[in-house]
């Protein structure tokens, strides 16, 4: 991967107020859609902007490096929050399964985004067993 150059704070303050917003909007996890439609500008466009030859690539990954750094504590202290309810999460699931309650529990996987890595025909409270793997990725 092509390290790119430092962008400093003076290359953003050159930047109109329009780029300004539409990076701070991308940050925080909004779509190019979303930030189009905001931003009263064609969805190619914003898109354009974010390409890899766009005029906003370069501000955008700087800014979202110094975004990472800023919030290192928080980012560590919710992956410690998810792993903690995770583990939660499947001691539940397993007491649905011993009460009989199967399906509610595939259930409740299938709407958290995970998957089966294996298909069980005959599904028993004694005989399920976690199949899981990760969480599907949702289409953007």
């Amino acid at each position: 991967m092509t390290k790119l150059p430092k962008t400093t704070e003076k290359d953003r303050e050159e930047l109109k107020p329009i780029y300004l917003k539409a990076i701070e909007m991308r940050i925080e996890g909004y779509r190019y859609r979303e930030i189009a439609r905001v931003l009263k500008r064609d969805e190619q466009t914003v898109k354009d902007w974010f390409s890899i030859s766009g005029q906003l690539k370069k501000p955008y990954e700087q800014r979202r490096k110094e975004w990472i750094e800023e919030n290192e504590a928080l980012i560590k202290e919710m992956q410690d929050q998810f792993k903690d309810a995770s583990v939660d999460a499947m001691k539940a699931l397993r007491r649905r399964i011993k009460a009989g309650h199967v399906l509610a529990s595939i259930n409740m996987l299938d709407r958290a985004g995970f998957q089966p890595v294996q298909k069980v025909e005959d599904i028993s409270p004694s005989k399920v067993v976690f199949i899981y793997n990760t969480p599907k990725k949702k289409k953007k």
